[in-house]
């Protein structure tokens, strides 16, 4: 074996960076001031599609690059795991419910890309309860010629994910205010416990009670049937309860909501 090197090593490290780390409060998310532009952070997938859903992002760099997409499972937040109630994983589509086409693409610079989303018939997800699954996005940047060279160089592509919601025909008429106004608020000595009685998921963008701005964390989601639990100071005062929610379209609902909190 030679001797070894010991010229440096240079590694260019390219990130693509995800905007809702996918932040759930974008309307128009991009990733950096020339990235790649998601046309939506979410994806709802009426059962009703029965040619599927489409789904384009633009490649705002100057360079190419290489598209991976695939269905992946949802895998909640340990704090949502650890709640009573909770959608039980098998409850979930399998990721074989679902299909990316193309599941590999090059995207030039300034183009725009259409993926297809396909449900397959014999592997249909649960029809009684809004279900969840990830589009799962990778993007490696290509190297510019002229950045060539011997140095042996590291590219590396993030990861970001797309919620995908399947929405079956055999629920209700999906009505953000008939499903907010079902959300009961129950104020417990640690905190307010949040309890969604209905077949969709719910995602808050903020939540106060009284003059108390909820801490969300990373866990804003309630799915269908199921509760979750908050940190926050309460006294025996009623308090008036304020909140917001993600819309379809992975923006911040203009829509906001107020209940009363009893004494508890």
């Amino acid at each position: 074996m030679g001797s070894l090197n010991h010229k440096a090593i240079s590694a260019s490290l390219y990130l693509l960076l995800s905007s809702l780390s996918f932040s759930a409060h974008a309307n128009n998310p991009q990733l950096g001031m020339t990235g790649i532009t998601l046309h939506n952070t979410r994806v709802i997938y009426p059962s009703t599609a029965t040619n599927g859903v489409n789904y384009q992002l633009t490649n705002d760099t100057s360079v190419s690059y290489l598209l991976q997409a695939r269905i992946q499972p949802w895998v909640p937040a340990a704090t949502e795991q650890k709640q009573e109630g909770v959608v039980a994983a098998d409850t979930q589509p399998s990721p074989k419910s679902f299909i990316a086409l193309p599941p590999l693409q090059r995207i030039a610079p300034g183009e725009t890309v259409t993926l297809l989303l396909r449900l397959k018939q014999a592997d249909l997800p649960p029809q009684d309860s809004e279900s969840i699954a990830v589009l799962a996005l990778t993007a490696i940047p290509a190297e510019k010629s002229e950045n060539v060279s011997t140095t042996p160089q590291m590219v590396i592509a993030v990861q970001n994910n797309v919620k995908l919601f399947y929405r079956p025909a055999t629920l209700p008429q999906f009505d953000e205010d008939t499903i907010n106004d079902q959300l009961q608020f129950v104020p417990t000595s640690t905190g307010i416990t949040v309890k969604n009685p209905s077949a969709f998921y719910i995602t808050f963008d903020r939540l106060t009670v009284g003059s108390h701005k909820v801490d969300l964390g990373s866990t804003r989601m309630v799915a269908p049937r199921s509760e979750q639990h908050w940190p926050v100071t309460l006294d025996n005062r009623p308090k008036n309860i304020e909140w917001q929610v993600v819309n379809d379209k992975g923006g911040v609902s203009d829509k906001i909501h107020q209940k009363q909190l009893p004494d508890s």
